[in-house]
This record gives C-alpha cells, sequence and structure tokens, in this order.
C-alpha cells in the first residue's frame, strides 16, 4: 500500500511538472507569435548610429522572446518597446538581446513601469538613447544603480512620469555622466540639486511642465556645470511672474538658442528682465514670442527699462511677436543688439507708436537681413491711441532719402496702420543695395510719397492693399531686377493715370504678376510689353473681365493664367487662339458664370477638347444649372447636349422660316392691297425732294375740274357733259389736249388732281364693272383726303343708278361728298346747268 502510494505521488509529480513545461511551452509561444509581429526596418538613431529598427510597438507584450530574428545578429539595433505591458525593467529584460545584437537605442515609452532594476542596462554597453517616458515612474521605482555602466547614453527622454510626488532619484542621474540631452519634468518646487552638477555634457534640456511652479535664482543652479547651448522655457500658464533676473547665471555657456514663454500669466516685460545675467554674451536666437497676458491690463511699452539687459546681448535673431506691444520707444542705436543683429521679427502686435529714432535705428541696423514688422492691430475705438495709430512721433514732416541697411534682404511692414498720411508733405527715396523682399501689403501707405524704390537687387513687392491714386510713374524704375509683383485691390479701376501703359516700363524680368480684386475690364494694349519674354504668371482673379484681355497675346513665355471670379461667359474664337499660340499653358477660371447654354456650345465644344489646360475645371459650375460643367463634358453627356441643341437649333430655324414666312405674305398682301396708297407716299416724297407743294384753298387753280370715267362713257362725256360745261365757261382738263407726254401715270394723275378744283368721278354701269378699282380713281380718292380735300369730289349717277349698288368707299364719304344724279331725259338743260354751275364754280 505504501508502494503504490508513493508510486501515485510520483506519478503526480511528473503530470505537474510536464503541465508546467506544456504552459512554458505555450507562453513561450505566444511570445515567438506576438514578436514575430515586430516590424524590421532600416533606421538611424538620434546618435547617427545606422542600423535597423526593430519594431514591437503596441503588441501587448511583457517580456522579450528567447529566439531573436537572425536579421538582428550582430547589427546596430533601435529596439521600440513602447504602448506594450512591461512591469519590471530588469538586467534580464535585455539578456539575450544584448548578446545578439548592438543595441543603440531602447523605447519604452507608455509602459506601465514599476521597477527599474540594479545594473539594468549594464550589458547593453553601447546604448546611446533611452525614452522612459509615459511609464508612471517614481521615485522609488528607480534603483540606485540602474544607470551604471551607461557610459555611452547620451540621450535621455524621462518626462511626463510621476516624480513630482517624491522628486527625482537623484544618486542614479548622478551616475549619467554622458548625457548631453535630457527631457524631464518641472513641477512645483523642483530645482536641479547639486548631483546634477556631475552632468558635465548636458548641452541641451527640454522641459515639460506641471502645475505652477517659481523660477528662482537656484532653480537652475544644479546645471552649472553643464554646457547647455540651448534651451526652451515654454512656461505659458506653468510659472509666477516673480521670475528672477538671475535665472541664466545658471547657464554660463548658453550660446545657442533661448526660448522663453512667461505668457498666460506674465507679459514679455518679465521674460525681457530674466535676461540680466547674458548680458555682453553672444547668443544664437532668443525667441520672446507670445509673452502675453490672458487677461490684458494697461499699455504695455517697450523702453529704455524694459530693453535694459536685452540691448546689451550680442544677438543675431531676436523675436518679439505676439506681444501685444503698443508702445515702442527704447535706445537702439550703437547698442551692442544693434551691432549684431541680422534677423528681427516683431510682427503680431498691437503696436499704435513708434518713436521716430527707434524705427530708424531698426531701418539702419547694420547687419540686419531680416526685419518683419508686420501685422500690427488697426485702430480701434477702444484703443487709447485710436487717433495716433502706429504713427511716429514727434516729427511728421520728413524730408530724408532712407538708406535701408547694406545687409538687409526682407523688410516686411505689411498690415499695419500709418497715421495721417494725408499732412505727410513729403517726396522721399527708399535704398537698399541687398533688398531682395520687400512687404506693404495691407496698410495705408502713401505710395504717392515714393519718387522711387532704389532697390537693385529687390525680386518680390508686394504693394497690395494699398493705394495706387497719384503714383509716381517712375515708382518701379529702381527695381528693375524684381521678380514678383503683388499688386492686390488697389483701385486701379479708380484712377485714371494709375495704370498707364509706361507703370511696368523695364522690368524686363518680372515672372508673376497678381493684379487681381482691382476692377478691371480691360488692360491697356502696351502695358505688358516690357514682359512679353518673363512673365510666366499673371493673376486677375476677382475682377470685371468678360473675356481674356488681348494684351496677354504679347506674353510668349506665359504659363500660368487665373481669370477666376469674373465675369466670362464663354471663350471667344480670339480667345481660343490665345490660348493656343501659348505652349503649356495652365487656366484656372473657378468662379466665372460659364454658361451651358446652345448659345456656347462652340465654346463648350473646344473647352472639351482641351480640358488640359483647365486646372481647377472641377470647381467650375454652369451659371444656369449649378452642376460641375466636367459633367457635361463627359462622352455620353456631351452627345446628349449636342443633340438636344441640334433639336433646339432646327426648332428655332423653323419658328423663324415660318414668321418670316408669314411677314413675307402679310406684306406681299399689303403691298398688293395698299399699292395705290404705298405709290402715292412715295410720289409725294419724290414732289417733296423736287420742292412740288400742294396748293391750299386760297391758291388759284388751273383748271376747275378733273374728270374721271371709264372708256365706255368717253362718247357720253365729250358728246353731252364737256359742251355744256363749256358753255358754264368751267375749264376742264381732258388727258388727250392736257396730258404731259413721259409722265408717269400716277404723277399725272396726282397733278391734274392738285390743279384742279374739283374732282368728278361719273359713276355709271361701266363704271362700277370695271373702272372703279382702277388706278386713278383710287389715287383720287387718296390724294383728295390727304390733302383735306373730300369736299372737292363730285359724283355724277348716270344710267339710273341705284344707290345701294354704290362702292362702300363711297357709302362710306358719302357726307362729304357732292353729288348729281344725270337726268335719264336730257332736254332739261336749264336744270343740269344749274345743278353743274353750283356744284362746279367756285363760290
Amino acid at each position: 500500500m505504501i508502494r503504490d502510494e508513493f508510486q501515485l505521488k510520483q506519478h503526480l509529480y511528473r503530470t505537474m511538472a510536464q503541465s508546467e513545461q506544456n504552459l512554458l511551452l505555450i507562453i513561450c509561444s505566444i511570445v515567438i507569435i506576438l514578436t514575430e509581429n515586430c516590424h524590421i526596418s532600416p533606421h538611424v538613431d538620434e546618435c547617427g548610429n545606422v542600423g535597423l529598427l526593430w519594431n514591437c510597438s503596441g503588441l501587448n507584450l511583457y517580456r522579450l522572446p528567447i529566439l531573436l530574428p537572425p536579421e538582428l545578429k550582430n547589427q546596430n539595433v533601435t529596439l521600440d518597446l513602447s504602448f506594450n505591458q512591461f512591469f519590471s525593467v530588469t538586467e534580464d529584460t535585455f539578456e539575450h538581446i544584448a548578446t545578439h545584437s548592438n543595441i543603440t537605442s531602447v523605447i519604452l515609452h507608455h509602459n506601465n513601469i514599476t521597477e527599474i532594476g540594479n545594473t539594468t542596462f549594464q550589458k547593453m554597453s553601447n546604448l546611446c538613447c533611452l525614452d522612459l517616458s509615459n511609464s508612471h515612474l517614481e521615485k522609488s521605482t528607480i534603483d540606485p544603480g540602474a544607470f551604471l555602466n551607461t557610459s555611452s547614453l547620451k540621450f535621455l527622454r524621462i518626462d511626463q512620469n510621476e516624480f513630482q510626488h517624491d522628486g527625482y532619484p537623484y544618486l542614479s542621474f548622478s551616475k549619467l555622466t554622458s548625457l548631453t540631452f535630457l527631457t524631464i519634468d518641472i513641477f512645483p518646487r523642483f530645482f536641479f540639486t547639486k548631483a546634477f552638477e556631475n552632468l558635465e555634457n548636458l548641452s541641451e534640456l527640454e522641459f515639460n511642465s506641471i502645475g505652477i511652479f517659481r523660477l528662482s535664482n537656484t532653480s537652475f543652479l544644479g546645471l552649472k556645470n553643464s554646457p547647455i547651448q540651448s534651451i526652451t522655457m515654454d512656461f505659458r500658464y506653468h510659472v509666477y511672474c516673480d521670475v528672477t533676473e538671475d535665472l541664466f547665471c545658471s547657464f554660463p555657456v548658453i550660446s545657442r538658442e533661448i526660448v522663453l514663454n512667461f505668457g498666460g500669466h506674465c507679459d514679455v516685460i518679465v521674460a525681457l528682465r530674466s535676461l540680466k545675467c547674458l548680458q555682453n554674451r553672444k547668443v544664437e536666437s532668443i525667441s520672446l514670442s507670445s509673452n502675453k497676458k490672458r487677461f490684458e491690463s494697461g499699455i504695455l511699452i517697450l523702453n529704455n527699462w524694459t530693453m535694459e539687459y536685452l540691448a546689451n546681448i550680442c544677438v543675431k535673431n531676436l523675436s518679439l511677436g505676439y506681444n501685444s506691444i503698443v508702445f515702442l520707444n527704447a535706445t537702439l542705436y550703437k547698442t551692442t543688439l544693434w551691432k549684431c543683429l541680422e534677423k528681427f521679427d516683431f510682427h503680431g502686435n498691437n503696436m499704435h507708436v513708434i518713436d521716430v529714432s527707434t524705427l530708424m535705428s531698426l531701418l539702419t541696423l547694420p547687419k540686419i537681413r531680416i526685419l518683419n514688422l508686420c501685422c500690427n492691430d488697426p485702430p480701434t475705438s477702444k484703443t487709447k491711441y485710436r487717433d495716433d495709430p502706429f504713427q511716429i512721433q514727434k516729427h511728421r514732416f520728413i524730408y530724408v532719402n532712407i538708406t535701408l541697411s547694406k545687409n538687409l534682404k526682407l523688410l516686411d511692414i505689411s498690415d499695419n496702420y500709418f497715421h495721417n498720411t494725408n499732412g505727410w508733405n513729403l517726396r522721399f527715396v527708399l535704398i537698399g543695395e541687398e533688398l531682395e523682399e520687400l512687404y506693404l501689403q495691407k496698410t495705408n501707405f502713401p505710395l504717392h510719397t515714393i519718387t522711387k524704390l532704389n532697390f537693385p537687387n529687390l525680386i518680390k513687392l508686394n504693394l497690395s492693399e494699398n493705394s495706387f491714386r497719384q503714383v509716381h510713374s517712375d515708382m518701379f524704375q529702381g527695381v528693375r531686377n524684381l521678380h514678383h509683383l503683388y499688386v492686390l485691390d488697389v483701385g486701379l479701376n479708380n484712377t485714371a493715370h494709375s495704370i498707364s501703359n509706361s507703370l511696368f516700363k523695364n522690368l524686363k524680368n518680372l515672372l508673376t504678376l497678381d493684379f487681381s480684386k482691382n476692377g478691371l475690364a480691360f488692360l491697356p494694349s502696351l502695358l505688358l510689353m516690357d514682359q512679353k519674354h518673363s512673365l510666366t504668371e499673371i493673376r486677375l482673379d476677382h475682377n470685371r473681365f468678360s473675356a481674356v484681355p488681348s494684351v496677354l497675346t504679347e506674353l510668349k513665355e506665359l504659363k500660368t493664367l487665373y481669370v477666376r471670379f469674373n465675369l466670362i461667359s464663354k471663350f471667344s474664337r480670339n480667345d481660343q487662339r490665345l490660348f493656343q499660340s501659348l505652349s503649356n499653358l495652365s487656366i484656372y477660371i473657378e468662379g466665372n458664370p460659364i454658361t451651358c447654354a446652345c448659345t456656347g456650345v462652340q465654346s463648350l465644344k473646344w473647352m472639351k477638347a482641351h480640358q488640359n489646360i483647365f486646372y481647377d475645371l472641377n470647381k467650375v459650375l454652369c451659371v444656369e444649372s449649378k452642376i460641375p460643367i466636367v459633367q457635361l463634358l463627359y462622352e455620353k453627356e456631351w452627345r446628349k447636349f449636342e443633340l438636344n441643341c441640334q433639336t433646339d437649333d432646327w426648332l428655332v430655324f423653323s419658328v423663324c422660316l415660318l414668321f418670316f414666312t408669314i411677314v413675307s405674305l402679310t406684306i406681299i398682301a399689303s403691298v398688293k392691297r395698299y399699292r395705290v396708297h404705298l405709290e402715292y407716299v412715295i410720289l409725294r416724297l419724290k414732289n417733296r425732294w423736287k420742292g412740288v407743294h400742294q396748293k391750299s384753298n386760297e391758291d388759284m387753280f388751273l383748271y376747275d375740274v378733273y374728270i374721271s370715267y371709264n372708256d365706255a362713257d368717253c362718247s357720253w362725256v365729250i358728246e353731252t357733259l364737256y359742251p355744256k360745261l363749256e358753255v358754264l365757261n368751267i375749264k376742264t382738263w381732258f388727258g388727250d389736249k392736257d396730258s404731259i407726254p413721259g409722265r408717269w401715270k400716277s404723277e399725272e394723275i396726282v397733278g391734274c388732281i392738285n390743279e384742279s378744283r374739283k374732282v368728278m368721278f361719273i359713276m355709271s354701269e361701266s363704271f362700277l364693272e370695271r373702272g372703279w378699282h382702277s388706278y386713278a380713281v383710287q389715287m383720287a380718292i387718296t390724294h383728295a383726303f390727304h390733302n383735306q380735300r373730300q369736299r372737292s369730289i363730285v359724283l355724277i349717277i348716270k344710267d339710273g343708278l341705284p344707290l345701294d349698288r354704290l362702292p362702300n368707299e363711297i357709302k362710306n364719304i358719302w357726307w362729304c361728298i357732292e353729288h348729281f344724279r344725270w337726268p335719264e331725259n336730257e332736254q332739261h338743260d336749264e336744270m343740269i346747268f344749274s345743278t353743274l354751275s353750283k356744284i362746279l364754280k367756285p363760290k
């Protein structure tokens, strides 16, 4: 029984051992599988070591595998273990990989490390870079001997941990004698202790701020032996404003770059007064930008006191931008700063007043290359200096030539407001031998006071959003090397002389010209004559062009044309010829009211065939439907569009043809019906041209009566009527004896009627059948009525003709004519003579 119990225990032990081995194999397999997802790629670390990056980031690893990729064998390796589950980092953690590869960098940020053991990194003798940030480290989690034998370690990031509770493990840090770069947390009551004095190679510091703290003369005292060349103190909203003036006494060799931001609670004066210990030293760059309070109070003035320490520092690059400085009145001339400054950035302040001597000092800095005075706030109703914004103090009238520094390359005075420019009674010349870029846009700078810009090496000039009113015609004659000119929104459409043909004369090197936002509808024909072999880009956006300016045909080198947001609805054949004459041209036409109606089909067809030159065609909308024009130019849509246009064209043609046919028929019918009236009008015009006057009632007539009759009644008229008229001594016009040979019939009839007191119609059966619609009768009635001689018409009715058979034309004027029914018994001569005498003889 005892033997059986012993055998059972042995079996259980063997089973448990086997289970442990299996579990270990499973865990190792999982680790191996996970590490198989690590990526290997070429890499150069911060120390310049060339090798491989083994990226195992974000795989939830808590240990490294025993089996390592053969590619890493004897290679310089950067090991990225960030965003994993490492809790304990000891010498065993890196044992295998340290013998397999030459580890130069280890990245462990964003792990939850609770222990860094003794001599953890000693087997990685060439370890140069170590990142332990964001790992929840505390003072107690780091063994005093954790960094033993790390003589090659130069870069250490240990910020964003939990050291603010108990402080740093100073003893461990004292071992990092080779460190040159350190990123570290700063928190309340923190200061660099004596332990940091061993960091005699530390040259660069970066800080992560936690809470609000004070900066005293002992805050960085432990770094006095460190050769720190650059430092960034971005403590915005984290520092109290009682910063010591001796702040930089702990940095005896700092000379490369200083960045200070004490804003939020403090203004720039606090930063300026902290520079005391840098006097009489050289510093490559000092940036004091954005040092302004969250809630501003009072007027910020830079004067001799605030600039006292900075004026005595030899700084090459100085930035004082975005500090809400209102008043600049400091003596800079011939100071150490004035002699050394090469780049000065003063943009984005609220500067409203600048002392003239200070301004002249800035413009004449002997070594200055870049001077940026851009973007000061324009005057507002809430500003104390609203009546004197950015004014030149004390001196309103200046009669000088301004000679800029010989080294000045860039001058930016854009986005400023100059007070009372109308009162500047001056004419001056700006001289800058080496100036390459000048920015004067968005100011009210009085360009009319500049007789000449004497900048022989100027490449870029921006005068946008100023006024070209009364600008001097020779202003650009001293900038003949100019490459880029920007004159947006300068009111060229409102000034008669500012856009003369000679404005850009001699600018034969000009490459870019921006004429946008000027309300231009045309360009003078000779404006760009001197740029025809140089200009490669022209911008005409936001103007009023309805067609591409013809002056562009002279630009042989034009490559880019902007005509966005104009009034171009389609491209004419002249425009098309212009575009085709220029090779490799890129056109931008967004915002134009391009028509997609059938009236513009020829233009659209050309655009479809040359889509490659329109670089923003996908942004162009049809003015009628507001859909992208590119949709219309798709082959299927285009065929449908052309078919619709052809249908519309045929419909329009048909309607027009029908209209003209109806009009023609109407005209023909009217002419046929009113031929007599038309000829009468022509005849009157002809007579008026000849000087023939119509007779009035008071004039003497040649004849008493003109008789109109049908040929069938001719014998009756000659044998019966005419003898009776002769007896009554009534002078009668007869065609046989009184007509003029060769005279037009219409002219003859009108002449007879005009020269006769009465017009007599013999109304008989034959006259009704054949004569009433005769030319003579119609002309006679027309002439009589036109000359208001309706009473001159006499109607003799014979053959017993009933009145109801009379024509409507006679019935309509019955009220104004005289009529006489000829008796069938012609023996009643006395009655006939009496009636004829009464009707025909003058009263």
